[in-house]
């Protein structure tokens, strides 16, 4: 199978979403956490920082909900709507491709928020709001520029992909510093 080279314009169009969202997700994580007009509730223990998470963690499962309605309404309005029919798969790729990129984007989230809220102090549990709203914004700006120009979802992909790396890596840097038993019961 040979490999065909992405283009120098395709790479700066790639490139110049990544940025932006590098921008973005900077600007909202830090304007937000120290301006937003919000403040959490009091979160005394792990349990409560968990389910405030879970809790937050429902809007960015409305984005796989979304996305699934996308390849169902897509169905319903083409030849798609039989499977087996000629053209079919060609009418619902496209929104498929974001169902499966959402449903990957999603399961790295849940696991990634989760771990991080059960490190986090209750001042940095205003990041889990601000990280939804990055993640849900990342995937509506995916689909639309998906449908725009497959390049053009270089900056939802971004917004939601490098706020998850960043809170991975601060994941993995509480569980070096602080230990895998990092307040868990000793009883």
């Amino acid at each position: 199978m040979t490999l065909v080279k992405s283009t120098p314009q395709q790479k700066g169009h790639v490139l110049q979403g990544a940025i932006s969202a590098v921008i973005v997700a900077v600007a909202v994580l830090s304007i937000g956490y120290y301006y937003a007009p919000f403040s959490v509730p009091e979160m005394p223990t792990v349990f409560d920082r968990l389910v405030f998470t879970l809790r937050c963690l429902l809007f960015e499962v409305l984005t796989l909900i979304a996305a699934v309605q996308l390849v169902a309404r897509t169905r319903f309005q083409s030849v798609a709507i039989d499977p087996t029919a000629k053209g079919a798969q060609a009418a619902t790729e496209l929104p498929q491709r974001i169902v499966q990129n959402t449903l990957e984007q999603l399961l790295v989230s849940v696991m990634v928020k989760l771990v991080l809220a059960s490190y986090l102090t209750q001042d940095g549990m205003k990041f889990i709001p601000l990280l939804t709203l990055l993640f849900v914004v990342g995937r509506i700006t995916f689909c639309v520029g998906y449908f725009i120009s497959p390049l053009r979802r270089a900056f939802g992909f971004a917004l939601t992909t490098l706020p998850l790396i960043l809170s991975a890596a601060t994941c993995i840097f509480f569980t070096m510093t602080r230990g895998i038993s990092h307040e868990l019961s000793t009883k």
